[in-house]
């Protein structure tokens, strides 16, 4: 009797996970806790979702009290709270800046440049080199060398010409093209479970830091990927490499479960690690949670 009654609840536990499953919607409500750190003490962050709807802000108290981020992702817009002097700012989803709205996932295959082409037989021939032009002058016609210029004070036996001192080699410099390589995802042959959510190992070079690891799950139930944001971004300001990383995320529609960035010395530099995720929230429990508060000051007009 005790064994057939394991298997009757082993049985409903089955059948209920199944109907869940199917009739488990594509967004839900939930709630996600991660654990970041960036170069200094590790911060919590807290992520509810609802229907078209993201808050971002950090639990407990935290004083002076940090930023909170009310994104409304059907209108496209971001509101960020200042309750710590009343006041509030909006800015469109996502920031001012995308630099990777058209980066590829993968590296382009190289540009086989075209095979020479022959003129057809009838194309006319170029004019050849006048005649009445002296020596030296006109097309094809070789240039001089320009002459050796002489430095004063150079010592006796140095050939003329010869600079007084080594050539400096060229370094690059800073905010250069080569500073802002697009950030590719590179897929790895690594698959894991995470919080019950099926994801995959994905490398990322991230100019001038290192190589970020990190595990996505594509799984549409998550909301899109947004880091805690202080301010409304300036559209001339330098888009740092976590908002740059969370920008490719959202255009691939994917959520970081663990991510670690390593220098090249194998230093680990940040982290983000999700410590739980809830995706049976009640409606009831997020009462209120997306919208205004009341007497908060405007910072700045419409966008």
């Amino acid at each position: 009797m005790k064994y057939t009654t394991v298997a009757i609840m082993a049985l409903a536990g089955l059948i209920g996970t199944d109907s869940r499953a199917a009739e488990e919607p594509s967004a839900s409500r939930g709630e996600i806790r991660m654990a970041v750190q960036n170069g200094g003490p590790i911060r919590e962050l807290r992520y509810r979702y609802g229907e078209n709807q993201l808050r971002i802000d950090r639990p407990g108290e935290v004083i002076p009290a940090p930023p909170v981020n009310l994104l409304d992702l059907e209108k496209g817009t971001l509101s960020i709270l200042h309750p710590h002097n009343g006041t509030w700012e909006q800015a469109p989803v996502g920031g001012t800046v995308d630099l990777v709205s058209n980066t590829p996932t993968t590296v382009p295959e190289s540009i086989i440049p075209a095979p020479p082409v022959s003129p057809p037989a009838d194309w006319p021939e170029m004019p050849g080199r006048p005649k009445d032009l002296p020596a030296g002058i006109g097309p094809g016609a070789a240039a001089k060398p320009a002459p050796a210029a002489s430095t004063p004070g150079m010592p006796a036996g140095i050939p003329s010409g010869m600079p007084a001192f080594p050539a400096m080699p060229d370094f690059p410099m800073e905010g250069m093209a080569g500073d802002e390589e697009p950030m590719v995802l590179v897929p790895q042959n690594q698959t894991n479970e995470l919080f019950g959510f099926s994801c995959r190992l994905y490398e990322i070079t991230t100019p001038n830091h290192g190589s970020l690891s990190i595990w996505l799950t594509d799984d549409s139930i998550l909301p899109p990927f947004h880091l805690l944001v202080h301010e409304v971004p300036s559209s001339h300001g330098q888009v740092e490499w976590d908002e740059q990383v969370a920008h490719l995320l959202r255009k691939e529609k994917m959520f970081p479960l663990l991510a670690e960035l390593k220098g090249k010395g194998d230093d680990s530099l940040a982290q983000w690690r999700v410590l739980s995720i809830k995706t049976d929230v009640k409606e009831k429990d997020q009462s209120g949670i997306f919208k205004m508060p009341e007497g908060l000051h405007r910072l700045h007009g419409e966008i």
